[in-house]
């Protein structure tokens, strides 16, 4: 009683060795003829239903990290490593596999389950398991085996516990074995599964186990004490076979080696055996409790990775640095803009005036003073102007709509706004207007002020796009700022005889480190005008002319100015180019590699972790990263239940550290959900970026793309940058963007934005594609555009994509229907397709 019929077969074949057991020969064609038979039973019919069932709706693809990008056909090239679960271990196992009526099979399967939920999040996993179809009786004796495969779904969940999985996990395998005659082959015809030459059907990863409790026993006729790591096929991307031995479990793993590097599916091996250990001693262990790592991977990811301390002028406020300078250096010039420019000395008392006259008006710390003015100098003396006074600066772009800014002004309960007399009217404002067009407002004393703001006071508040449809204002303490220069200087040579280039709108937070940085440290800044900002000709020559050494650049600004010759003859020039804001593309990164000497460095960092939080020298380095975390900055990847993912996992990137943000300007709920606990440092908080990102084993972090911008189309997760650095490898295609679109049924497909001189065919471009992508994720449409859309920041502008659906590339020309049947078809046609392109007979 209570013994499940799974643990009796495996207690009685421990009787049965089976080399007592009669040797039968059948012939194959008296097998098929059987299975034949088979097909228009009552039983067989049930069992069809019970896996058809069982595979309803979406298949789930398993999407676990890999090393390399899957390749478009599947590669059987493989290699297989090999550990033991201890006896020790071993027997914990079983122990808890019999209080739950499982057997070992199963217990191995769920710790196995486990492993894949840890490793890709996915809470519905298919595992295939190979199973001897036996169930004939002239072939219950018959030496080798009838191999049928059996799918097991099992829904693994952090909240459950390992006790609660081993149960789910033996019901379906009992089930599976009731219905073990149906053939996979026919499951997977009967589903329609449309094959992907990438993967395997249904699963891409396999499970086996062999009972047979000998010291060394032979697999496919070699001995498991003279394996060997040469090269061998493997048949799925990661095959995992569990033999019990007297000794302990032997674990072998075969994998792909156009997947994986061997140091990763080792990494893995020892995750697996950490999870059996975790769920022996304590069974009830909810999943995401499960401790996967080891305690020196722990310490290498938390604190090895993490190790950035390093001393800073803490105390000290951003426009105290800028003064230091002014004394050092008064009569360098500071900035220039067109034909105007300020040396220090000259800035400095300007923004003291202008101090004075804010303090006049209530200004002191934590009180927020707009500023509203066109590219020019007046805008670094509003700033200073605000800072000296002890006040906070809320930057505001004269080219945001008026809605937007009349927000961001009541929002922050600003009460005085900086501003020029040709913007005076268009913010609506019922507070205090300061016009730094006026000599009037510079009647003041030019000296240096007394200080009265602390390094804990806030320097700005940015307001960055909010989900809600509202932007939300990021407010930064004068501490943040001064840790982000400090872990620049340490990474990039900002000398002070460099002179840098502010190309970025004064609302876009890596504006600091295009002006109040270079400032502090005694460089030039030049401004560049609007019309330098848009046009990539002009910002070409503002280069070369004014010899500028440092330009930073969105990777799409970057992608303007480089697909033209002539406007790309400034990157010979420059001796350090920061590329940051988006996603870098490999393939961009390549060409702009080939098109200059100048270092390129690749900067990563959300508004609210002060600017830049990460930053990698790219210049030796064939492959984009983001690098490591700057100084006083740490990093951790972690899975939704705020699990530390292991080296080569995916996960959401959080930030800590001197540089987090005080919070949301009046959005304490959004605060405490966004700025978290720190469960690794006591006393601290980490800010959730939504971005996902993975270690790299050289502590080097690879960005992934966004947590709610991640594409799945037909169960499949698709990183878009992918098939984007793909396009821009083709000779015709200069500039690319996918995006995911959705037809009237709501169903989910890809559309390209190509640029392109050439005329593109359809059928060509896909046929190249398919070389590098598999199937699933080519394009339905390609969209021909004469430039990709920028917002205000020089990013893309999605938004404005999705509106542009003419010039679809289709490779042939519209011929209309010429009788009265392809009149009918083409109506069908343009009835089912939403599409608004007239449909031709081709």
């Amino acid at each position: 009683d209570g013994i499940s019929v799974g643990i009796l077969f495996e207690e009685i074949s421990k009787l049965y060795s089976g080399e007592n057991l009669p040797e039968l020969k059948i012939e194959y064609k008296d097998y098929v003829a059987w299975q034949a038979d088979k097909y228009h039973t009552e039983r067989y019919k049930k069992q069809e239903k019970y896996w058809l069932e069982k595979c309803k709706g979406d298949i789930p693809v398993l999407d676990m990290p890999t090393d390399y990008m899957r390749p478009p056909n599947q590669s059987f090239e493989g290699e297989r490593c090999n550990f033991k679960i201890p006896k020790k271990i071993a027997d914990r196992l079983k122990e808890v596999a019999r209080s739950n009526n499982a057997t070992l099979y199963m217990g191995l399967l769920a710790a196995y389950n486990a492993l894949l939920y840890r490793y890709t999040g996915q809470e519905d996993i298919l595992v295939g398991t190979p199973i001897a179809g036996r169930s004939h009786p002239d072939l219950q004796y018959v030496v080798g085996m009838f191999v049928n495969t059996l799918i097991m779904r099992n829904s693994p969940k952090g909240e459950q516990s390992f006790i609660e999985l081993l149960s789910k996990v033996k019901d379906t395998a009992l089930e599976a074995y009731e219905n073990q005659d149906y053939q996979f082959e026919m499951l997977v015809d009967k589903l329609g599964i449309k094959r992907d030459l990438s993967r395997n059907p249904l699963f891409d990863t396999m499970f086996a186990f062999h009972n047979m409790n000998k010291g060394s026993i032979d697999i496919a006729g070699v001995k498991i004490t003279d394996y060997k790591n040469e090269n061998r096929m493997a048949k799925f991307d990661l095959t995992l076979t569990a033999i019990d031995l007297d000794d302990g479990i032997f674990i072998e793993l075969e994998y792909r080696t156009k997947l994986f590097k061997r140091e990763t599916i080792e990494r893995l091996g020892q995750h697996y055996l950490n999870i059996i250990e975790e769920v022996t001693k304590n069974p009830s262990i909810k999943l995401r409790e499960i401790n996967i790592l080891s305690k020196s991977e722990k310490v290498k990811i938390i604190d090895g990775f993490n190790e950035t301390e390093s001393e800073y002028p803490m105390e000290k406020t951003l426009h105290e640095l800028f003064e230091e300078q002014a004394e050092k250096t008064p009569d360098n010039i500071a900035i220039v803009c067109g034909n105007r420019k300020l040396t220090y000395r000259e800035l400095n008392k300007k923004s003291n005036q202008l101090a004075r006259l804010l303090r006049g008006k209530g200004v002191g710390p934590d009180v927020i003073v707009g500023i509203m003015v066109e590219r020019s100098i007046e805008m670094i003396i509003g700033i200073y102007g605000i800072l000296k006074a002890g006040g906070t600066y809320l930057p505001i772009d004269p080219q945001h709509p008026i809605e937007r800014i009349k927000y961001m002004l009541q929002d922050s309960k600003t009460q005085v706004l900086l501003t020029q007399y040709s913007l005076q009217n268009k913010a609506e404002f019922d507070g205090e207007i300061i016009n730094l067009d006026d000599e009037k407002t510079y009647g003041q004393n030019c000296m240096n002020l007394g200080k009265i703001s602390k390094s804990t006071d806030l320097a700005y508040v940015i307001y960055t796009s909010g989900s809600t449809g509202n932007p939300k204002g990021v407010m930064i303490e004068h501490k943040s700022i001064i840790n982000f220069i400090k872990g620049m200087t340490d990474e990039i040579d900002f000398s002070s005889n460099k002179t840098i280039l502010a190309l970025t709108t004064i609302s876009f937070d890596i504006f600091l480190l295009e002006t109040l940085l270079p400032l502090s440290i005694g460089m030039k800044v030049i401004i560049a005008n609007e019309n330098q900002q848009k046009n990539p000709w002009a910002l070409n020559d503002l280069i070369i002319n004014n010899q500028i050494d440092i330009v930073q650049v969105t990777p799409s600004r970057l992608q303007l100015l480089i697909e033209n010759e002539k406007n790309q003859s400034c990157l010979k020039e420059l001796k350090h180019l920061l590329v940051g804001g988006e996603a870098f593309p490999q393939a961009l990164f390549e060409k702009v590699k080939s098109r200059t000497e100048a270092k390129i460095y690749n900067m990563y960092g959300p508004t609210e972790t002060t600017i830049w939080s990460t930053v990698k020298d790219l210049t030796t380095n064939n492959n984009v990263t983001i690098g490591k975390p700057i100084v006083n900055t740490q990093a951790y990847i972690v899975d939704k239940n705020n699990c530390i993912q292991p080296i080569g996992c995916k996960g959401e990137l959080c930030i800590a550290g001197d540089g987090l943000a005080r919070g949301y300007l009046n959005r304490q709920e959004l605060t405490k959900e966004k700025f978290i606990n720190n469960s690794y440092v006591l006393g601290e908080r980490m800010y959730r970026t939504g971005d996902v990102a993975r270690w790299l084993p050289d502590g080097n972090i690879e960005f992934l793309g966004r947590i709610d911008n991640q594409v799945k189309i037909r169960g499949y997760r698709i990183e878009l940058g992918e098939i984007e650095n793909q396009l821009m490898k083709y000779y015709k295609v200069k500039e690319a963007v996918v995006l995911d679109r959705k037809d009237e049924g709501n169903n989910k497909y890809l559309c390209a934005y190509i640029i392109s001189d050439e005329e593109i065919n359809l059928e060509e471009i896909r046929e190249y594609l398919l070389k590098y992508l598999p199937e699933y994720m080519i394009p339905i449409n390609f969209i021909k555009i004469d430039r990709i859309p920028l917002n205000m920041s020089g990013k893309i502008d999605r938004k404005t994509l999705i509106e542009l659906n003419d010039n679809i590339v289709t490779g042939v020309d519209y011929i209309p229907p010429r009788n009265r049947i392809e009149e009918k078809l083409v109506e069908i046609w343009q009835d089912i397709l939403p599409i608004d392109k007239k449909i031709g007979i081709k």
